[in-house]
């Protein structure tokens, strides 16, 4: 089971709370403003041309090359082992 949540799934669970418990109105409104408010939890996605790993090999055509999993890729590929790359590499 995963620990992230949607934002819209909390403030429909928000929603429906109001229906039951009319009286809190204004701290349910409050905790919406707040969940509106968090960061997303959605993971950072690098592509391969970001990566690490990636190589670009100039013989004789233009060669995109991951060097962690030894197969050929496309500019806009990625995986869940990417690395991002720092600028001494």
């Amino acid at each position: 089971m995963s620990d992230l949540i949607s934002r819209q799934a909390a403030i429909d669970a928000l929603e429906d709370a109001k229906k039951i418990y009319i009286d809190r109105k204004v701290i349910i409104a409050k905790m919406q403003d707040i969940i509106n408010n968090l960061p997303s939890a959605q993971p950072e996605i690098i592509r391969c041309k970001d990566c690490k790993w990636f190589e670009e090999i100039n013989q004789p055509f233009t060669q995109m090359f991951c060097r962690k999993h030894y197969i050929d890729i496309l500019n806009d590929d990625f995986c869940s082992y990417a690395e991002r790359r720092t600028d001494e590499q």
